[in-house]
C-alpha cells in the first residue's frame, strides 16, 4: 500500500475473484488515503440462486459488511466482477437474483452510506456500455492481435465514464525472473516454464489459438524489435507494458472529466508470474510501475495522437492551486542533440485539463523519424516540473543514440543513496541493475534529454549492495 501511495495512486479495487483482504490492508488504506472499491467474492461465472444458496450469500455479505463497514477507505460496494459484462439490463441469467436482490438488501440494512453497483462493469444498453456506468477496456489485445502500429489510435478511441479495469501485460525484472525460472529455461521465453507462469484460460475462444505468453512474445517483437537474451526480453517487454500503461493513463487523464478515473488490471501478483501486475510477487516494482507513477503525477504533460498531428495537453490534479508556467515544445534530433523549442504560456485552473499546443503535419516536422522525437517540457519559475516525449515510430524502429552517462553518488545515511545522473545525448530507458528486492529507487526506467540532471534516491540499499549496483541504457 505504501508503494501504491508513492506511485500517486488514490484507489485500489479488491477484485471479486480474490479474497476479502486482511485487516492490515484496510487499515493501511485508511491511514494512507487510498480509496477501496470493494467487490463481493463472485467473478466471471454464473451461480446458483436457489433459496438455500441465496441464504448463504446473504450470510457471507452480512459478515463481510459488518467486518469492513467502519473503514473509511471503502467507498463503494460491488456485487461481482464481469458476471453480467455483456448482458442487457432485462436479461435473465443464473445468479442475477444474488446481485440485484440478495446482496443489495443486506447492504441497505447494514450500510446505507455507500453506493452499490451490481457488477463491474455495469450500466447502459449492456454491461460494458462505454456511454454509461463503468467499463473494462482492452486496447492492449486490440493492438497486440491487430494493427499494432495503430496502438495509440486504439487507446484514443477508448471511451468510458469510469474505467474500472484496463489490461496490459509484462514480465517482472530479470532479477525476479531468475528466482522462479531455472537458468536452463530462461531463453527463449516461449517454452513450457514461461507458459506455466503466464496463466491463461484453457477454454479461450481466440481464433488464432495463441496463449497469453505467445501474444506477449509476438507483440514485443513487433513493437520493440528482436531480443537475443532473457535479459533483453524482460527489459523490452517490460518497457512495452510501461509505455502502454502510460499512454492509457495519460488518455484517461486528458479526458478529465469526460472520463473520471482508471483502475488497471492489475496492481500486484499473488505468485511468481508473467502477467498483468506492476508489482511482482517479491514486491519488486516492475518496469511499468515507474511508468504508471510518472503518469499519475499531480501535474502531467502528455501528447494526444490525432490523425497526422499531435496535441500537447497539460493536466492538473491539484485541487486548490492554479498552474502558471511555460510549455516548451520542439523537435530533438539524436544526431546533433539540438532542441529548439516554441514557448507557450500555461494558465491552467486547478483540477482540470486542456490542450495548449498542436503540431502541423508530423511528416513535415519529423523529417527523420527514426532519429528524432518531439519533446514537451513544462517549467515553473524557470525550473523544469515535468516532461513528455513522442516517437512517431514503434520503439524498435527508433535509432536511439548510445549516450555517455555522468553519475554522481552521495551517501545520505547507511541505507540511502542519492544519485545525480546526466547524459551527453538522448538516453532512452535508464535503468538500475543489481538491485536487491528490498531496494526502492524513487525513479527508474526513465529517459534523459541532453543537459538534464535527474536526481534519484534509492532507499534500503546497504553499502555492500551498492557494490553490485549498475546503470544501463536500454535504447528501446
Amino acid at each position: 500500500i505504501r508503494m501504491a501511495e508513492e506511485a500517486n495512486f488514490n484507489m485500489l479495487r479488491v477484485w471479486g475473484g480474490g479474497i476479502y483482504e486482511a485487516p492490515e490492508f484496510y487499515e493501511a488504506c485508511d491511514e494512507m488515503g487510498i480509496m477501496v472499491w470493494q467487490d463481493f467474492m463472485f467473478a466471471c461465472a454464473t451461480y446458483r440462486d436457489d433459496d438455500e444458496f441465496a441464504k448463504e450469500v446473504a450470510r457471507e455479505a452480512e459478515i463481510a459488511i459488518k467486518r469492513l463497514r467502519n473503514h473509511p477507505s471503502i467507498v463503494l460496494w460491488c456485487g461481482n466482477n464481469e458476471c453480467e459484462m455483456n448482458m442487457a439490463p432485462d436479461a435473465q441469467w443464473p445468479g442475477k437474483r444474488l446481485f440485484h436482490e440478495v446482496i443489495p438488501n443486506v447492504i441497505k440494512r447494514l450500510d446505507h452510506t455507500r453506493p452499490y453497483r451490481p457488477c463491474s462493469p455495469y450500466g447502459g444498453a449492456f454491461g460494458n456500455d462505454p456511454c454509461e456506468g463503468d467499463r473494462h477496456g482492452s486496447s492492449w489485445f486490440e493492438a497486440a492481435c491487430g494493427d499494432y502500429k495503430q496502438w495509440r489510435h486504439l487507446i484514443e478511441q477508448e471511451r468510458a465514464l469510469f474505467v474500472s479495469e484496463f489490461v496490459t501485460q509484462g514480465p517482472p525484472v530479470i532479477e525476479s525472473i531468475r528466482e522462479f525460472i531455472p537458468e536452463d529455461a530462461l531463453f527463449p521465453p516461449d517454452n513450457e516454464m514461461w507458459e506455466f507462469h503466464n496463466k491463461d484460460n484453457p477454454h479461450s475462444t481466440r481464433s488464432d489459438k495463441r496463449s497469453h505468453q505467445q501474444i506477449l512474445v509476438d507483440f514485443t517483437r513487433k513493437m520493440m524489435g528482436e531480443f537475443e537474451t532473457a535479459e533483453q526480453f524482460a527489459a523490452y517487454a517490460g518497457i512495452l507494458q510501461g509505455e502502454f500503461i502510460r499512454a492509457e493513463i495519460e488518455h484517461y487523464r486528458r479526458e478529465k472529466w469526460a472520463i473520471s478515473g482508471g483502475l488497471m488490471w492489475m496492481y500486484n501478483d499473488c505468485w511468481p508470474a508473467i502477467g498483468w501486475s506492476i508489482v511482482d510477487y517479491y514486491l519488486r516494482p516492475k518496469t511499468a510501475y515507474y511508468y504508471a507513477k510518472r503518469a499519475f503525477a499531480p501535474i502531467l504533460v502528455s501528447f494526444k495522437q490525432l490523425e497526422d498531428q499531435v496535441e500537447v495537453f497539460v493536466t492538473s490534479d491539484e485541487r486548490n492551486r492554479d498552474l502558471n508556467g511555460i510549455l516548451h515544445v520542439g523537435v530533438l534530433s539524436f544526431d546533433t542533440c539540438g532542441l529548439e523549442t516554441e514557448e507557450v504560456k500555461v494558465k491552467l485552473s486547478a483540477n482540470s485539463s486542456r490542450s495548449f499546443w498542436r503540431s502541423g503535419n508530423l511528416s513535415k516536422i519529423l523529417f527523420d523519424p527514426k532519429r528524432q522525437c518531439l519533446v514537451a517540457l513544462l517549467t515553473v519559475d524557470g525550473e523544469m516540473l515535468t516532461k513528455s516525449v513522442y516517437f512517431a515510430l514503434p520503439f524498435g524502429e527508433m535509432e536511439f543514440p548510445q549516450p555517455k552517462l555522468l553519475i554522481q553518488r552521495e551517501r545520505l545515511d547507511e541505507t540511502t543513496l542519492r544519485m545525480t545522473i546526466a547524459a551527453d545525448a538522448y538516453a532512452r530507458n535508464v535503468a538500475f541493475t543489481g538491485l536487491p528486492a528490498s531496494a526502492r529507487p524513487s525513479d527508474n526506467w526513465f529517459d534523459l534529454i541532453p543537459g538534464e540532471q535527474h536526481i534519484v534516491t534509492i532507499e534500503n540499499l546497504s553499502k555492500e549492495d551498492e557494490k553490485k549496483l549498475g546503470v544501463n541504457v536500454w535504447r528501446r
